[in-house]
């Protein structure tokens, strides 16, 4: 694939980098570097994109303000892209139009939305039974991070397999660095989760009581992102938890690395994961991780983590136990960890997405 000029709808990058947003410019950094002939034409927002993105001969950007999943960017993009005239669409969030001038490539990072009824309301499942459905169907390739979800697309949204590429994320080389002091007080577990109710952090935050109960409390718990008002609430109540629990909110990338570098351990209970890229993370900074035993953490990270009943408090926090107790599991947690961060490079990602691009070009 040479002299394409592939658009790339990046209007989910923010100042605040959460998961999508990194894979989108992690994939632009890197295909700027690995195929610099071709042209990358960005859609971004006009108050972050170019703030943000890299600065390469092959790169150009084009504000579009349009807000992501909202009813204009059904109109504004496929009027952009008319405008543009490109070989390629790539959308790495979980948009893409219906209809468009060119072949269309995007990423359905997972199902939670239908496939867990306490996620999200009604408009969000219809956006996926209806929108997504579509976009899928009259999509060229659909990407999706694990064979869980690949799995999933197609027995309930019947999107045909041989549409679907599964492409692993990487993780930042910085999660590997040395990066200074965490500034959290005393030792603590980490967790990173968001408002949505997947993420499960009321049952870790259960968990979290339990585990306090039997005299752990040298052990704080630190929560990065933004969460929803059952989870403040459950905190407000209770005392202890007040005292224990720190809640950070959105943080920057410098202090997302130190925070992990510096947790005793890593806690993600999901009820649902695409991928997982908070787990990868820890990995690479040499935290041992204790994470749902569900979708995709099982199927690529069993060798670096306790996986447990993610709906099941007294399981969580016994895995919690186990994990900070046993020194001769934490260090082959580590050592397994490690080793398995080493294959999930943000380059490989970006190559892998490049050859799809080619596939669907060449017709290949």
């Amino acid at each position: 694939m040479k002299n394409k000029r592939i658009v790339i709808d990046a209007r989910c990058l923010t100042a605040h980098m959460h998961g999508i947003a990194r894979v989108a410019l992690r994939f632009i950094e890197n295909a700027a570097l690995l195929a610099p002939e071709n042209e990358y034409i960005v859609l971004a927002r006009n108050e972050t994109g170019p703030a943000i993105l890299p600065k390469a001969a092959c790169l150009s950007v084009r504000g579009c303000d349009a807000k992501l999943y909202g009813i204009a960017e059904r109109f504004v993009i496929p009027r952009a892209l008319k405008r543009l005239a490109p070989d390629l669409y790539y959308s790495p969030s979980y948009f893409a139009p219906s209809r468009a001038c060119c072949p269309v490539v995007f990423s359905i990072y997972d199902l939670a939305y239908i496939s867990d009824p306490r996620h999200g309301n009604i408009l969000h499942r219809l956006y996926f039974g209806a929108v997504v459905r579509r976009a899928a169907s009259n999509a060229a390739r659909v990407i999706t991070n694990s064979r869980h979800v690949a799995e999933e697309l197609t027995a309930r949204l019947r999107i045909p397999a041989s549409k679907i590429r599964t492409v692993h994320l990487g993780a930042d080389e910085a999660f590997g660095t040395d990066s200074g002091p965490a500034g959290i007080d005393g030792p603590y577990i980490l967790n990173v989760s968001n408002r949505f109710r997947h993420k499960n952090t009321a049952a870790l935050l259960r968990a979290y009581e339990i585990f306090l109960a039997k005299g752990r409390g040298r052990y704080k718990l630190v929560i990065v992102g933004k969460q929803n008002k059952a989870v403040e609430e459950i905190i407000k109540r209770n005392e202890r938890l007040r005292r224990q629990v720190e809640l950070v909110g959105q943080v920057n990338d410098e202090r997302l690395v130190r925070l992990m570098r510096g947790a005793a351990l890593f806690v993600l209970p999901s009820r649902c994961e695409g991928f997982g890229l908070p787990i990868l993370e820890a990995a690479r900074a040499g935290v041992p991780v204790v994470a749902g035993d569900n979708t995709a953490p099982a199927e690529l990270f069993r060798s670096c983590a306790r996986l447990v009943d993610a709906d099941s408090p007294e399981a969580i926090a016994g895995a919690i136990e186990r994990v900070l107790a046993d020194e001769g599991e934490r260090r082959s947690m580590i050592e397994n960890g490690l080793e398995l961060s080493k294959s999930f490079t943000w380059e490989k990602m970006a190559r892998d997405l490049l050859a799809i691009f080619d596939e669907v070009l060449t017709g290949a």
